[in-house]
């Protein structure tokens, strides 16, 4: 009987591992989500992005506030704009 469960798991990790491995890759590049991350907060990106979830998270320093800025790696669109402290 475990035998028979640890099977249907393993079968079904496996027909969920495409699904996972193409919903882990944008669609932009980090560039392209870069410069939306700009347009949204003018400034100077410090370090590299992160990416998570297919969403970029960049640090962006502007004239007066350091922002944490999420972009959807898919659509481009700002998920979040936050000052930092």
């Amino acid at each position: 009987m475990k035998k028979m469960f640890a099977a249907a798991g393993l079968a079904l990790a496996l027909m969920m591992t495409p699904l996972t491995a193409q919903a882990a890759t944008p669609r932009l590049s980090s560039s392209q989500a870069q410069a939306a991350a700009l347009k949204a907060e003018p400034g100077t990106v410090m370090g590299k992005p992160a990416l998570k979830n297919n969403r970029y998270s960049f640090t962006i320093k502007g004239k007066s506030a350091t922002h944490l800025v999420t972009v959807d790696g898919n659509t481009g669109k700002i998920l979040s704009d936050k000052a930092q402290k």
